[in-house]
């Protein structure tokens, strides 16, 4: 018989294909059998992807320390990852736009006017995924300090940063599903609970990848976050520009309701 997956040649005794690993099914598809496939790759502690969940948590620089230095099989390459991430984000999106009505996007109740904020949340949720992914290069910018002992080059940071946010997005998609379906109204106070999560995780993984101890760490920290907070002010005022050039928002919008 052969490998269904590369068709090598395989003995009968053969549990796995000597030449993809691919594992070899003999009975027909049931439901048991598709439950325990799903099981196992999705609920395994060798999984790939539970095991790359896991030490982003615990040891963040063992995943991209090991990727980086040439280790690619061990965990779910960055891109691939980020992939799940996108995916699962899709299903937040779906239920946002479902319960757009119920959602404050005034969250510190400035007045905003309502064409305003419909307009955001449209917008927000349309280019969610590209608004998402442009935040990993910021990052790269701003952690050319916070690197420097690693001396990690740009596609390397690029790496990092993928891995720390697609951990954030698919850390936070079950809350945001709950959130959702249960208590719509109270999305954007969950929203803020969860970009201070980030800062947190964000904080945890630098402290672990960059390998630097006490002040030393706190002062880079802080020019790290002071140059990405600059940057992310130059990014919000072109996204505004860019939004009134093609007329997505226009100046009426900015008035108080």
């Amino acid at each position: 018989m052969n490998c269904k997956n590369c068709y090598t040649e395989l003995s009968e005794q053969d549990e796995y294909c000597k030449s993809c690993g691919g594992k070899v099914i003999r009975q027909r598809l049931t439901f048991k059998n598709l439950f325990e496939h799903l099981s196992e790759t999705f609920f395994n502690y060798d999984n790939k992807l539970l095991r790359t969940f896991i030490k982003l948590f615990s040891n963040p620089e063992d995943v991209i320390g090991d990727y980086i230095d040439g280790v690619r099989k061990k965990y779910v390459n960055p891109i691939s990852y980020l992939g799940i991430a996108l995916t699962l984000t899709g299903v937040v999106i779906y239920l946002m736009k479902r319960s757009a009505s119920e959602i404050d996007f005034d969250l510190f109740n400035q007045g905003l006017s309502q064409s305003y904020m419909t307009k955001i949340q449209s917008f927000s949720t349309d280019y969610s995924s590209i608004i998402f992914l442009s935040y990993i290069p910021l990052l790269v910018i701003a952690s050319w300090l916070i690197f420097k002992k690693r001396n990690y080059n740009i596609t390397e940071r690029t790496v990092a940063f993928t891995y720390i946010m697609a951990q954030y997005s698919i850390a936070s998609i079950l809350p945001s599903i709950l959130i959702l379906i249960i208590t719509p109204q109270f999305y954007t106070d969950y929203s803020l609970f969860a970009s201070i999560f980030l800062i947190l995780y964000l904080l945890w993984s630098l402290f672990k990848i960059s390998k630097i101890n006490g002040l030393g760490f706190i002062a880079q920290i802080m020019v790290f976050f002071s140059f990405f907070g600059i940057l992310y002010i130059f990014y919000i005022i072109g996204l505004v520009i860019i939004a009134l050039i093609t007329g997505v928002l226009n100046l009426e919008d900015f008035a108080p309701k």
